[in-house]
């Protein structure tokens, strides 16, 4: 895949793209996930658009320790809810650990949640 510079990454390789190079839509929750303005720019620099809603997002990053968290991975089971440590690993790795990898273990489970059929962002490569 070939890297372009866009204006709002000026840190390194857009890591949290799909496979069009279309930006993942993460939603982060704000009153669980520590320091959230720094996971927050890390996934901007790394190319993705940080959404205001939940429902407009492809991920959903939360603190899984927090009741936020989990209360957030049993509402959302049709999304990846996702502890944000999945951001700091990807932006260590320089790719995103996707479906197709079990989301690196950061998955928060939801009530019922069958894992198999989460929607698939691909993998950036």
């Amino acid at each position: 895949m070939q890297q372009d510079n866009p204006s709002t990454s000026s840190s390194g390789p857009r890591i949290f793209i799909d496979v069009r190079g279309n930006p993942l839509r993460v939603f982060t929750e704000t009153s669980s996930v520590q320091a959230r303005p720094k996971v927050v720019r890390m996934l901007r620099a790394g190319g993705a658009t940080i959404t205001h809603n939940p429902k407009d997002s492809q991920i959903i990053l939360v603190d899984s320790a927090t009741e936020a968290g989990v209360a957030l991975a049993a509402i959302w089971l049709d999304k990846p809810v996702l502890d944000a440590a999945w951001a700091y690993q990807a932006n260590n790795r320089g790719v995103y650990a996707g479906a197709d990898e079990d989301w690196g273990g950061y998955r928060v489970p939801g009530n019922d949640a069958d894992d198999e059929e989460m929607p698939l962002p691909a993998t950036s490569a």
